[in-house]
C-alpha cells in the first residue's frame, strides 16, 4: 500500500473467513473402525500422550453404560473415545470410531499432542483436518457444496461475531497518509 490506494481480494478474504468459521465448529463424521483400538503409550507415542486423552471430559452413555469422550477436540476432529476398565480396574482408553481409518492414528497422536501444549481454549486441529477444511472452504466459496446464499449468510454471521458487523464488499481501498 504504497500510493494510499489497496487491493482487497473479497475471495481469498472470505475463503479465509469460512476456514476460520469451519475449524471453530464442523464436526467431521465418525467412522465405526472394524474393532476398537486399544490407545496406550505404544501406539500413541508415549504415556503422557495417554495421560492427555485419559484427563479430557467424559460422560456416561445410558444406553449402554460406557463413558465417552466428550471434549470437543476429540468429537469435532471425528474421534470416539471409550473409556473402560480392565479386569483389573484400570483405565483403558479405547478408540472406537474415527473420520478417516487411513490417517485416525497419526491425527489422533498428533492431536493429543497439540493439546498437551496448547496455551488457549482454541480448537486444536491435526494438519490432515485443517487441509480438508481449507478445501471445503475454497469450495464454498467457489459455489460447489453450497449456494452463494449460503456462503453469504455463514460469513455475514462470522463478521457479527468478529465485531465487524458488515459483509465485505470492498474491492479497492483508499488509506490516508
Amino acid at each position: 500500500v504504497n500510493g494510499n490506494i489497496g487491493c482487497f481480494d473479497v475471495r481469498s478474504a472470505q475463503q479465509a473467513m469460512l476456514f476460520e468459521r469451519l475449524t471453530e465448529t464442523y464436526k467431521l463424521p465418525q467412522l465405526a473402525l472394524p474393532s476398537p483400538l486399544v490407545l496406550d503409550e505404544s501406539n500413541l507415542g508415549g504415556m503422557m500422550n495417554v495421560d492427555v486423552l485419559s484427563e479430557l471430559d467424559y460422560e456416561l452413555n445410558t444406553l449402554d453404560g460406557h463413558w465417552y469422550c466428550c471434549d470437543d477436540h476429540i468429537v469435532k476432529n471425528g474421534f470416539k473415545i471409550k473409556k473402560t476398565l480392565t479386569d483389573d480396574g484400570q483405565p483403558q482408553l479405547e478408540l472406537t470410531h474415527c473420520y478417516n481409518i487411513a490417517s485416525s492414528h497419526s491425527d489422533l497422536c498428533q492431536l493429543a499432542e497439540m493439546i498437551k501444549h496448547s496455551t488457549n481454549q482454541r480448537l486444536c486441529r491435526p494438519p490432515s483436518v485443517q487441509c480438508y477444511l481449507r478445501s471445503e472452504a475454497q469450495r464454498m466459496v467457489d459455489g460447489e457444496t453450497l449456494e452463494k446464499e449460503s456462503v453469504d449468510s455463514l460469513l455475514k454471521d462470522t463478521l457479527s461475531k468478529s465485531g465487524s458487523g458488515g459483509h465485505p464488499s470492498l474491492h479497492i481501498f483508499y488509506t490516508s497518509s
